[in-house]
């Protein structure tokens, strides 16, 4: 019996590093400086709706609002109700109301990405929140992306 519970537990652990090291590479790996201003609004064909107005200079974030309306409720992200906890690796935003809540920036060479993770109690439709991709160069959201 003991037996057992021994390798279910190594097997659970074993399970956890996968993941974690899965998680890991799902992040930005070379991030450079996010720099951003501008704004950036869309409609998908299934009515998703995002707008999000944006300002950041060299990893600071000076301006954020960000309504996004996944086809069930509409969910706010403002400057004032996040805190800027790190710039480096990547711009992270920590909700006031939840700290597990984060609004999460960084950009690829390519594009700024915009997303958030844990923030089910600052938005019910946290789940079907997608992220955002902007265009530096033009200060508008990046053309032809699929979600």
């Amino acid at each position: 019996m003991k037996m057992n519970a021994r390798l279910l537990l190594t097997g659970a652990s074993l399970i956890s590093i996968i993941l974690l090291n899965a998680c890991s590479t799902l992040a930005p790996s070379r991030s450079s400086d996010v720099s951003f201003n501008g704004a950036c609004e869309q409609r998908e064909e299934d009515n998703y709706y995002d707008f999000i107005k944006l300002k950041v200079n060299s990893n600071v974030v000076e301006q954020l609002e960000w309504t996004a309306n996944p086809r069930q409720g509409r969910c706010q992200f403002n400057l004032a109700d996040f805190t800027q906890v790190k710039t480096r690796p990547q711009v992270d935003l920590q909700s006031k109301k939840d700290r597990r809540c984060h609004v999460y920036m960084w950009n690829n060479g390519q594009y700024t990405s915009v997303s958030i993770l844990n923030c089910k109690s600052v938005c019910a439709q946290n789940d079907r929140i997608l992220p955002i991709l902007l265009n530096e160069r033009t200060g508008s959201c990046a053309q032809n992306t699929t979600r």
